[in-house]
């Protein structure tokens, strides 16, 4: 999940940056900036935490679909939560993130999947959308070994098919995909300069990686 931090006190940005990568490692902030001109350089972020001087100053309208949390020294305001509080702002986004799991997943994982040039209408691409999300909540990391011997037969299971059945249909997508494609930056990461046939276990590597762990 991607955090951006909107205050304009850079001491208590890093403070609280450190403090709540000390405290949690899975919840890290990703941008900070000090201004409402600064965001307009920022477009990739699920979560806002802004100082409460930001309130009613248009952020929610203009991120209505991003979650706003607003931080303030002062003592009971409704709107905010204290910015000594690193526990309870940390168990905020704790909330959050468990939401942006369940509800936003699908259409993050997509919308990858569509800019890396899939087609939405082939059935192999909604197996790979099937196998991204299983290797997204496994803590399994073997999983991601041998996609055909570990994700295909839980797809087949999933929808009634058989692996023949979802390997061919995956391995077709990939392919019309990794013909049509213009995404330079895919060819890009160290997986692909390494290997000198792109597969699917690449291909979805990436995908997670970059969904998982977007800085």
């Amino acid at each position: 999940m991607n955090i951006l931090l909107l205050d304009k006190n850079i001491y208590y940005c890093k403070t609280l940056m450190n403090a709540i990568s000390a405290l949690n490692k899975e919840i890290r902030i990703s941008f900070i900036v000090n201004s409402l001109e600064e965001l307009s350089y920022i477009y990739e972020f699920d979560l806002i935490l802004a100082d409460y001087e930001f309130y009613n100053t248009g952020l929610e309208n203009k991120f209505e679909n991003c979650k706003i949390i607003y931080l303030t020294e002062a003592d009971n305001n409704e709107h905010a939560l204290p910015k000594d509080n690193i526990d309870l702002i940390i168990k905020n986004i704790e909330n959050v993130s468990k939401i942006l799991s369940s509800k936003y997943l699908d259409t993050r994982l997509y919308s990858e999947l569509v800019l890396l040039g899939y087609n939405a209408s082939i059935l192999g691409t909604k197996y790979i959308l099937e196998a991204l999300k299983i290797m997204y909540f496994s803590n399994d990391t073997s999983l991601e070994k041998s996609i055909a011997s570990n994700i295909y037969p839980m797809l087949a299971e999933k929808f009634g098919v058989s692996t023949n059945v979802v390997k061919s249909n995956v391995n077709y997508a990939t392919a019309r995909m990794l013909k049509s494609t213009k995404n330079k930056e895919l060819f890009k990461v160290s997986d692909f300069k390494t290997s000198s046939r792109i597969g699917v276990k690449t291909v979805l590597h990436y995908v997670l990686q970059k969904v998982k762990y977007a800085s």
